[in-house]
């Protein structure tokens, strides 16, 4: 990223949408826009994206991708995907792909997946405001962003530390080969953040370890050994 911190950057965002969302994306986008620079912070969507990708299911959804970053891209790239998973699938296969693909690359990204709500056609335009306020506020968070605070009561000696711990158990997956629903790993994450002043001024640079484990599924993560080791 080029960015200057005494002025707001203006992010030129890459929307890739599934094909069947076409009629959608100008109105889903607005609204993403509007909620992530209603927060007035130092990072904003431009009036337009930058540049439309059209993907379709699984291979289709990532050699999109791929093929559209091949080409030199402009500084400040973030990348919006509206997708569909097919078959009503909670998940999209191409998922892991596209974010490996835009992490190697360096660019940041946000799902907003249409299966969950169809943000497009919504049936509660208040449920669908809900949901992408959180949208907007994990684009500015992946920004480096503080979207929320609390302040530290005096009581609390600095320097202190708080450690926050979050463990996904990934949905089990049919396997043809197996013939069945097989469990996924699990992983947890280990956050650490040191804060050393009650002044807000003194704090002004985050300072934050993290780390992630893995574990087999049916195992126990054992979070006590994982903060630990942290």
């Amino acid at each position: 990223y080029r960015v200057d911190p005494g002025r707001s950057t203006e992010l030129n965002v890459v929307l890739v949408y599934h094909q069947s969302l076409g009629r959608s994306i100008d109105k889903v986008y607005g609204k993403v826009r509007d909620l992530v620079n209603r927060f007035n912070s130092s990072f904003r969507f431009a009036e337009r994206p930058v540049a439309t990708v059209e993907a379709g299911d699984n291979d289709r959804h990532w050699k999109a991708v791929e093929k559209h970053f091949a080409e030199k891209q402009p500084d400040n790239i973030f990348v919006l995907d509206l997708a569909k998973p097919p078959r009503k699938q909670a998940l999209d296969a191409a998922y892991s792909v596209v974010k490996h693909i835009l992490t190697k690359n360096g660019y940041l990204s946000q799902f907003v997946n249409f299966n969950t709500y169809d943000h497009g056609n919504p049936r509660d335009e208040r449920k669908s405001s809900t949901i992408l306020q959180g949208v907007a506020r994990q684009v500015l968070s992946k920004c480096g962003v503080r979207v929320w605070w609390v302040n530290l009561p005096k009581e609390i000696p600095v320097p202190t530390i708080f450690v926050g711990v979050d463990v996904f158990h990934a949905p089990r997956k049919y396997s043809e080969k197996e013939g069945k629903r097989l469990a996924k790993e699990s992983v947890a994450a280990v956050i650490v953040q040191v804060i050393r002043s009650h002044d807000d001024k003194e704090n002004m640079i985050a300072e934050i370890y993290s780390e992630t484990f893995r574990r087999k599924a049916g195992q126990e993560m054992e979070l006590g050994g994982c903060m630990k080791e942290t």
